[in-house]
């Protein structure tokens, strides 16, 4: 769930709400701690 935490300001935007995903490459940092979801 920390991952969302960085997007939820970026959620904001009303101009992409759904593109915030893609876009913020921190996210994909945080998650590479993790276990890669894809294959």
């Amino acid at each position: 769930m920390q991952g969302l935490g960085g997007a939820n300001p970026r959620a904001a935007d009303p101009v992409r709400p759904g593109k915030v995903d893609a876009p913020p490459p921190k996210n994909h940092a945080c998650r590479r701690s993790e276990p890669p979801h894809k294959p």
